[in-house]
């Protein structure tokens, strides 16, 4: 005959195995990846600056929103200060008496303003602010290695502020022009001292400024003689079509 276990002791076993252990949850330590958010931020975001596709987005900003500007002036038949008297001196073909004042540059200093005045007065100032935004770009791409240059890239950041903070005064005189064509010589420069040297030497044809540059690249480079010798050529065409 099977003894009938105790309704007390059928259930003790269940107990035990349905038993559960409830402990206070402890508090997960977060300072850690706290620390590592804070960090990652900055650093995405100096990434991102330094970037090509990021230089190349605040070129075209800052490019694209002076162009828009300067349209207004065109728009109602004006040019923008010096401008105004490049624009005289290409519709009457460079004569020495146009007014407010005769020639003053070099003789490449024709080549920018024959260029922005081909298709007449009108759109005089539009064509000179795209051939100077053409430039920038041309010495940005140089001077960060077309974006594969970290350095470059930062030097590149440099260089778009300074033509933001020079403000409409980099887009309406021939200096505007100039200035990136120095930097495109003193970005070769020790790398390729030849071209460097006839890029200066043009750019001093242009305005007689970039000749302080060659002093530097002269003291610098190794080879002294590929200096002179991209100079020379430079100089001698101009005096040629002179």
């Amino acid at each position: 005959m099977r003894a009938v276990a105790s309704p007390r002791a059928a259930r003790r076993p269940v107990a035990r195995r349905t038993a559960i252990s409830i402990q206070p949850a402890r508090p997960a330590d977060k300072s850690q990846p706290a620390d590592e958010s804070r960090t990652a931020q900055p650093r995405r975001l100096t990434a991102w600056l330094l970037s090509p596709a990021c230089l190349l987005t605040g070129y075209l900003a800052v490019h694209l929103g002076y162009l828009a500007y300067l349209s207004i002036f065109v728009f109602q038949g004006q040019a923008f200060s010096d401008t105004n008297i490049y624009r005289a001196w290409a519709a009457e073909g460079f004569p020495q008496n146009v007014q407010p004042s005769p020639w003053v540059y070099p003789m490449v200093g024709l080549l920018p303003i024959w260029i922005s005045g081909l298709a007449g007065p009108g759109p005089f100032l539009i064509l000179w602010v795209v051939l100077t935004s053409l430039l920038n770009g041309a010495a940005l791409g140089i001077l960060s290695g077309w974006g594969r240059k970290v350095e470059g890239l930062r030097a590149g950041w440099w260089w778009l502020v300074f033509i933001t903070l020079m403000g409409l005064l980099g887009f309406a005189r021939v200096d505007g022009v100039t200035a990136p064509i120095v930097l495109m010589g003193l970005s070769l420069g020790v790398a390729s001292p030849f071209a460097a040297s006839a890029i200066l030497a043009f750019a001093t044809w242009m305005k007689i400024w970039p000749a302080a540059a060659l002093l530097p690249l002269f003291a610098v480079v190794r080879d002294r003689w590929k200096v002179m010798v991209g100079a020379a050529p430079v100089t001698a065409a101009v005096v040629a079509a002179a």
